[in-house]
């Protein structure tokens, strides 16, 4: 993939995972292996997990953290997401202070680059998030103000993406 984007030149098409929303996922990934290694984050999340990143070396973590795909679920493999999740937030009418915590806030930051890549780069969000067309489409079409409130009221739905996918 790196092959592909260092050789794209100008007036050529673009590969469907470009340099920057790359660069968007690698930050996330770090973040989300960062947040897993939090003692409270781990135990809400993947608890175990949390001891098996910690013996890994910052660079071997680094490396993890640039796949080209999310090393986290939002649950935007099945279309069950957009009738259980993003519907329900569309009758919120505003944009409210959560109060969130940490894992709330990561699910709202990651939920909006969901969002993002959704509705920017539709041939992408299959690779990244393993999205179907179809919830691809749902997401684009939500209000950006309704993912918070998305992320706040699911907010299990932000798991590890590995053990569902060796």
């Amino acid at each position: 993939m790196s092959q592909l984007i260092s050789e794209w030149r100008p007036g050529a098409s673009a590969p469907i995972l470009g340099a920057d929303l790359l660069a968007r996922v690698h930050e996330l990934n770090s973040d989300y292996l960062d947040l897993l290694m939090r003692e409270r984050a781990q135990a809400e999340i993947a608890p175990g997990l949390a001891d098996a990143l910690r013996v890994l070396t910052p660079r071997s973590r680094a490396a993890i953290a640039r796949t080209n795909f999310t090393l986290y679920s939002l649950g935007l493999e099945s279309d069950a997401f957009c009738r259980t999740v993003l519907e329900p937030a569309l009758q919120v009418r505003d944009y409210g202070l959560s109060g969130a915590g940490e894992v709330q806030r990561f699910c709202e930051l990651a939920l909006l680059l969901a969002w993002h890549v959704a509705a920017t780069a539709p041939l992408a969000a299959p690779l990244v998030y393993a999205m179907p067309g179809a919830t691809a489409e749902r997401l684009a079409a939500t209000p950006l103000k309704h993912l918070r409130d998305a992320a706040g009221a699911h907010p299990g739905i932000l798991q590890p993406r590995w053990p569902t996918n060796p």
